[in-house]
């Protein structure tokens, strides 16, 4: 299938246009050329207000979810090194997340993001949790893999 081009005006493959919702047959108007071609023109045009964008969007996510939180860049640093630089459900290192009472605002650690995730994806529920861990514990035995109960508050399970 072809379509044309509204800048250059060549009829070109489909698959020569990048995906466009609103776009005739799901493409946008020009071809990936001209789009390329306009993007270099516009960014030599506007690269200090698009830098100046960029920058603000860094500054953001850095410190402005910090601030959401009612954090300083130090109190961060601070929970970063309490925790030893990992997480506090997985005790792995990585990028971390603030984690926080989504209904009280309150911040209560910092996770990796997987197991940020997991955790707002169970509801935050030690109900659904629990059960999680049942059905986790129940394959294990089934596939043979034993897991021995380590002595903690925590509940914790280590292989042999």
């Amino acid at each position: 299938m072809k379509k044309r081009c509204s800048k250059c005006k060549r009829s070109k493959l489909i698959s020569d246009f990048h995906v466009h919702p609103r776009g005739k047959f799901g493409r946008h108007p020009r071809c990936k050329t001209c789009r390329s071609a306009y993007g270099k023109i516009y960014f030599k045009r506007e690269r200090t207000k698009i830098l100046r964008k960029q920058a603000a969007k860094r500054y953001e996510l850095g410190h402005g979810r910090l601030r959401r939180y009612g954090l300083t860049r130090q109190s961060y640093e601070n929970m970063v090194q309490n925790q030893n630089g990992k997480c506090a459900i997985c005790k792995q290192p990585a990028k971390l997340c603030v984690d926080h009472n989504h209904e009280t605002g309150q911040v209560r650690a910092l996770l990796c993001c997987t197991c940020n995730l997991g955790f707002g994806a169970f509801k935050e529920n030690p109900n659904v949790i629990s059960s999680a861990l049942d059905y986790a514990l129940k394959w294990r035995k089934a596939e043979g893999i034993i897991l021995i109960p380590v002595v903690s508050r925590d509940h914790r399970f280590s292989k042999p």
